[in-house]
């Protein structure tokens, strides 16, 4: 288990590794930059990440003396259009719209729901590797505040929806 704090605030890492431009802290409307530094610097830390989470995604399998189960989750999206004060405001579709990439042994059953919610990614995994009859609980999405953070409002419904980015939360800048 690892977990990692790129991509986030602040972006230390250009594409290759080299030293960012440091530019901004906080994430969504928190964020202290502007929204071409926020997706800048989120793009390269982005294309960074995937290099280095390759290399080590490819020194587990030839290093494994049984087949591994990989699990390459995100916690979240961008926040490039996230407001933290009015969730109203937000494009929830962007900020929980997350990687989710299961590596499992050969012959074990493929997870099949591409909507799948990481509260049930360890109970499938778990229920197709290691027998398990976990059941899966409800795909949901609840956003919170940074100034409350266990008032939770359920955005579920909200998935799918278009987002206007000509409106996204105003950085400072």
């Amino acid at each position: 288990f690892a977990h990692m704090i790129i991509p986030h605030p602040p972006f230390v890492f250009k594409e290759n590794g080299e030293p960012g431009n440091y530019s901004g802290t906080g994430e969504g409307s928190m964020f202290s930059g502007n929204q071409t530094d926020y997706f800048e610097g989120y793009s390269s830390q982005v294309k960074f990440a995937n290099k280095v989470f390759a290399r080590i995604i490819e020194h587990i399998l030839a290093e494994s003396d049984r087949p591994p189960v990989i699990i390459l989750q995100a916690d979240h999206g961008p926040g490039g259009y996230l407001n933290w004060d009015h969730v109203e405001n937000s494009c929830i579709r962007e900020r929980f719209s997350i990687l989710s990439a299961i590596y499992l042994p050969p012959g074990i059953q493929r997870i099949q729901d591409p909507r799948i919610t990481p509260v049930n990614t360890f109970r499938l995994v778990f229920n197709n590797v290691f027998g398990e009859n976990l059941p899966l609980l409800e795909q949901k999405a609840y956003f919170s505040s940074v100034d409350r953070p266990f008032q939770f409002t359920d955005v579920t419904s909200r998935l799918d929806e278009t987002c206007s980015l000509e409106n996204g939360p105003a950085m400072s800048k």
